[in-house]
């Protein structure tokens, strides 16, 4: 795999290129829309008046606190979002034992080598697959979860090299990144039918005709360039998350095992998760992970070779 910090520093640049191109979109709909209110002769003019704050921004700083608003809500909730349809155990520190008690001071160990300050809350999940996923991005909120199925088919080392990816997920702060990327995508498509359908009118100037129009034009390329962008992020992070275990754990067999032997599961034994689409970006793998543009998650094959295996 080579330098892992080298590979770390590439992904973290590829991901804040991706986060400033969210903000960037974010920024243009919400000066389409102020064009659309003040309803300017032209989009340059209007854009340049904006800008300068010759007149106030004011559908621009709205959409930004409602942005605000909406992901402070999708934190205080997600924990609870990403356990849902599962029945699931937290590991009790003050009442484990066997297997129970190797998992949670395996995660306190490997938090502590990660240097992340805390430690998460533990979870097993009963579930007929092999997977786990990272929550939270501070003391109060992060967790790690694993599956039974994974437990009890993983080795030691490779459930080791499991919880040091899921680790690195939160050290990265690829949760909190990750809702940040998910909820502007849905308040700009929710504020870009909002523009179409509720601003302007047969006294429209030139400006305000001209951004009705982009806005139009957004509605349906808007989705396309929003996932691409977030599966772009979220494959970055996959890699660096990978990277991270390795660095932890000192061990890319292990991970690799790990990673193929999941891969085999859901290629063996396909099953229905009802919460796949709460959890798909933060599970360690994705059924059917193409080499696609719209894939959470590289293939077993990219993320091998980035390992230093070659397929």
């Amino acid at each position: 795999m080579g330098d892992y910090k080298s590979i770390l520093a590439l992904n973290e640049f590829k991901s804040k290129a991706a986060l400033v191109a969210f903000f960037a979109i974010y920024c243009v709909i919400g000066l389409l829309l102020d064009n659309i209110i003040y309803n300017m002769p032209s989009l340059s003019y209007g854009f340049y008046m904006l800008l300068s704050f010759q007149v106030f921004p004011m559908a621009t700083f709205g959409m930004v606190a409602f942005g605000i608003v909406s992901i402070f809500v999708t934190y205080s909730m997600y924990d609870k979002i990403m356990l849902f349809g599962h029945e699931y155990k937290e590991i009790n520190p003050q009442d484990m034992a066997g297997f129970e008690k190797k998992l949670y001071d395996m995660v306190a160990d490997l938090s502590q080598q990660a240097g992340l300050g805390y430690m998460p809350r533990v979870y097993i999940i009963d579930a007929d697959y092999m997977n786990a996923f990272a929550s939270g991005f501070s003391q109060k909120s992060a967790m790690v979860a694993i599956t039974t199925t994974l437990v009890n088919r993983l080795n030691e080392d490779e459930i080791k090299a499991v919880m040091a990816h899921e680790i690195s997920h939160i050290k990265h702060g690829d949760i909190k990144l990750t809702l940040l990327i998910s909820v502007l995508a849905n308040v700009m498509l929710f504020v870009v039918n909002i523009g179409v359908m509720f601003f302007g009118g047969s006294k429209d100037s030139g400006g305000a005709r001209a951004a009705k129009m982009i806005l139009f034009a957004l509605q349906f390329i808007l989705p396309l360039i929003t996932g691409v962008l977030s599966m772009f992020l979220s494959r970055s992070r996959e890699y660096m998350a990978d990277a991270g275990s390795v660095e932890i754990t000192g061990d890319k067999q292990a991970m690799a095992n790990a990673l193929v032997k999941i891969h085999n599961n859901y290629v063996d034994e396909p099953h229905v998760d009802e919460g796949a689409e709460f959890r798909k970006a933060a599970y360690i793998f994705e059924a059917k992970s193409f080499s696609s543009l719209f894939s959470t998650h590289p293939t077993l094959q990219d993320r091998l070779k980035a390992l230093g295996f070659e397929s």
